[in-house]
């Protein structure tokens, strides 16, 4: 007697997957991001200087790195020569860059159809929150949904929303695959 096959999905793998996250005290669907958002997403981390902390950084930790012993004594005229170049870096990555860019890229990420309708079902918008669309007819997003996640979202939360995200997206497993394709392997 032969067996029915049941139909498999090849592509299961590749298919959009999706979370829900919190935002506020909102839950919203986080998606696999679609190209336009993973270019928005990656282009607004791209813009945090942290090179800037991670030079004097370097710097103070390469102390005697010819040698196979450092005490703090060789440590601490590096950290009174490098401490401000270090923490002025930090003070703008921080406090002038990365909390701006967490809101951006949560909101690239949460603005969606899904979510709107989200907000819309619950009330906490208007029914007249329009959907902003390209001449394409593409959803760019909608203005009561970007005020919603600017309002309500904590660092804490924006983080793990980006962090999802990358899991979601497998950029760690695409930046892997792409490797062997730019060095002609």
């Amino acid at each position: 007697m032969a067996t029915k096959k049941t139909a498999t999905d090849a592509f299961k793998h590749l298919r959009p997957k999706k979370a829900e996250v919190p935002v506020g005290t909102s839950t919203f669907t986080l998606s696999t991001s679609k190209m336009h958002q993973e270019t928005a997403l990656l282009e607004t981390l791209s813009e945090l200087d942290v090179g800037s902390v991670f030079k004097p950084l370097g710097q103070i930790l390469s102390i005697n790195s010819d040698t196979q012993e450092t005490s703090a004594l060789d440590i601490i005229p590096k950290v009174a020569e490098k401490g401000p170049e270090l923490w002025s870096a930090a003070r703008t990555v921080l406090g002038k860059q990365l909390s701006p860019a967490m809101v951006k890229s949560a909101v690239i990420l949460l603005d969606t159809p899904t979510n709107r309708k989200i907000l819309l079902d619950a009330g906490i918008i208007p029914d007249g929150a329009s959907e902003e669309r390209d001449e394409d007819q593409i959803y760019v997003g909608c203005r009561e949904v970007r005020a919603y996640i600017r309002d309500e979202i904590s660092l804490v939360q924006s983080t793990y929303i980006i962090n999802k995200a990358f899991e979601l997206n497998e950029y760690a497993s695409a930046l892997g695959n792409l490797v062997p394709l730019a060095t002609g392997e």
